[in-house]
């Protein structure tokens, strides 16, 4: 009867967002990340302009903070996602790059050689720093030096709450482990968010996916449930 059908359609409206939950953000680099709803952010001494860092061209986002210092509090520029990210569900991040060059110190935490990406979960940031000859996480331990940076690679970044990180290089495993730095935030990050060393890196592609539902059709920072 009706009431059955009401208890029926309330039941599967309470379960409908825990199974189906899924947070699906892809960027088209046929303009901008500023363009599509992230946040370009810079900091340090001088702060840069974001014409100044970043650039479009056939499809490639390229990343050039080479001109800017190394020392003291010397400059990032980087974009942010806010607000896509939670706690408790699988996080794939895929980004398709090069570092052409990179300058500074490649030791501490945020320093990704100048050029990283990754996400805050609420209580920790956890990263891929990429240089032309190394791979490191957040805290600045060498994941991998097997690889030619200069040239393109197929770069994956996967966390299954509550800590566990897996990292790739063209569908490699080359590090699992667990490091992650306390940030308070709940954020996505790419480029070079350290006043500490500087890079020149391309982009190609780059997608965060969070939740069951892998098959997602990608949005432009965009949410699918």
């Amino acid at each position: 009867g009706s009431a059955a059908f009401a208890a029926a359609a309330t039941l599967l409206l309470a379960l409908w967002p825990a199974a189906a939950l899924a947070t699906d953000i892809a960027l088209d680099f046929g303009s901008l990340p500023s363009a599509q709803g992230c946040t370009f952010v810079s900091g340090g001494s001088p702060v840069a302009t974001e014409a100044q860092t970043f650039s479009l061209g056939s499809g490639v986002l390229t990343l050039n903070s080479m001109a800017f210092g190394i020392t003291g509090a010397g400059t990032s520029a980087l974009y942010t996602h806010t607000g896509v990210v939670n706690n408790f569900e699988p996080i794939v991040i895929t980004m398709r790059g090069r570092v052409i060059q990179f300058e500074g110190d490649f030791t501490n935490s945020f320093v990704g050689g100048g050029f990283s990406f990754g996400f805050a979960q609420g209580a920790t940031y956890y990263m891929m720093g990429i240089s032309p000859t190394q791979i490191r996480n957040v805290n600045g331990v060498i994941l991998s030096s097997a690889y030619d940076n200069t040239q393109f690679h197929d770069y994956r970044l996967e966390w299954t709450p509550p800590s566990s990180v897996r990292y790739y290089v063209d569908g490699t495993l080359i590090s699992t482990n667990s490091a992650g730095f306390g940030q308070v935030a709940n954020r996505l990050t790419l480029g070079d968010g350290t006043g500490a060393s500087n890079a020149h890196a391309e982009i190609t592609q780059y997608r965060f996916l969070q939740g069951a539902s892998t098959g997602a059709k990608p949005s432009t920072w965009g949410r699918i449930k």
